[in-house]
């Protein structure tokens, strides 16, 4: 998702502290390597605004390990996809000025 949506979902209150998303991460293996990207699912802890991209810090539902999400690796944001919330909340990217 790119900044300008991912500021109107902030902006608007869709993504918020304590909103539950789903997101693309790398697990942490034996070892500590971090390999291969899987889809985790995240309560939002706290927000962070980078140059290019959000950053969030979240904690897994599963078993509350900390993971540090971009606002690109997000797939849905409390049970919806990104489509599916531009089209129900009818936010124009576009219009949104930095």
């Amino acid at each position: 998702m790119d900044k300008k949506k991912m500021f109107n979902f902030i902006k608007q209150g869709f993504i918020r502290v304590n909103s539950e998303i789903d997101a693309r991460y790398k697990p942490n293996y034996i070892g500590g390597d971090k390999i291969n990207n899987k889809i985790g699912n995240f309560i939002i802890r706290l927000i962070q605004e980078d140059k290019d991209d959000y950053i969030f810090i979240c904690a897994s539902t599963y078993d509350g390990s900390k993971e540090i999400i971009r606002g690109a690796d997000i797939i849905r944001i409390d049970g919806m996809t990104i489509e599916r919330m531009e089209v129900s909340t009818i936010i124009d990217s576009e219009e949104c000025i930095l």
